[in-house]
């Protein structure tokens, strides 16, 4: 499977500078069958993967005191909770072996399942005709008879 990048440059070659498939193939080392499959498809947004199960191997025995440690630090103010650097220079302190985006991964999950979600902030009103009204009350001045006008 070709990068997005890739494929788009199959396409721009024949659509805007009309190049054949075989120049094509040739041009970018690809196969022309792989030329032909891109020039097919709809391109309609780029693949994207997402991961159905994370797989924590290293960080396996280490989960609970992670875990532990991050709902102590869920009732602390934020300002006072440590980063995931932090945690991860406390995991190497305690024997883990493993790599700092496993443990940010962790913690990235764990703050989306225990924090509480915000309400939303806009909350969309909508009123049938003549139902609600807006006035503005505010007192301005008229330049030319320095009058108030309300």
């Amino acid at each position: 499977m070709l990068c997005m990048e890739t494929v788009i440059k199959v396409r721009r070659l024949h659509f805007k500078d009309k190049l054949s498939q075989r120049a094509i193939a040739e041009r970018l080392g690809i196969s022309r069958t792989t030329v032909r499959k891109y020039l097919k498809q709809e391109l309609t947004q780029a693949s994207s993967f997402t991961r159905t199960h994370i797989h924590y191997p290293k960080l396996g025995n280490f989960i609970p005191l992670l875990t532990e440690r991050l709902n102590h630090e869920i009732q602390l103010p934020e300002r006072q909770r440590h980063t995931a650097r932090r945690h991860f220079e406390w995991l190497q302190d305690q024997g883990f072996e493993g790599q700092y985006c496993s443990v940010s991964a962790f913690i990235r999950k764990f703050n989306q399942q225990h924090q509480p979600s915000s309400p939303p902030a806009f909350i969309k009103q909508r009123f049938a005709p003549a139902e609600a009204y807006q006035f503005d009350w505010s007192i301005d001045n008229d330049k030319a008879s320095s009058h108030h006008i309300k």
